[in-house]
């Protein structure tokens, strides 16, 4: 049996989950960060064909979840990796780099359950 999963992102909240509804988002929710919904908050499935970006704090970090993503069956070649420079010195190395994974939210989905990105961090 193929467990089908999809992008759930909060309403008011920072936080998207991977997750195969509403309610198991909210049991991620609550075990990754020990927070809860607060009232009027919902979780919205993300439309499989919309374009997420996540970003990571470091190159080590991005490699791990591209390697999480190949062991899983994706095919790299539907993610796009983007590095964007950040500060005004970026020509005297002195720069800021955000490096990110750039894919379809049903490529994201078919990694394991889970918290995937909050806008907060």
């Amino acid at each position: 049996m193929t467990i089908r999963r999809s992008l759930y992102t909060m309403t008011e909240g920072p936080y998207t989950c991977i997750a195969e509804s509403p309610e198991h988002a909210s049991e991620l929710l609550l075990e990754c960060t020990g927070e809860t919904l607060e009232d009027g908050d919902t979780w919205e499935q993300v439309e499989p064909s919309h374009r997420i970006t996540v970003g990571f704090g470091c190159l080590d970090d991005l490699r791990d979840q591209l390697r999480e993503a190949e062991s899983c069956g994706l095919d790299l070649q539907d993610a796009a990796v983007v590095t964007r420079v950040r500060g005004l010195d970026w020509l005297a190395g002195s720069a800021d780099q955000q490096v990110s994974i750039d894919a379809r939210a049903s490529w994201w989905a078919r990694l394991p359950a889970g918290l995937l990105c909050s806008t907060e961090w």
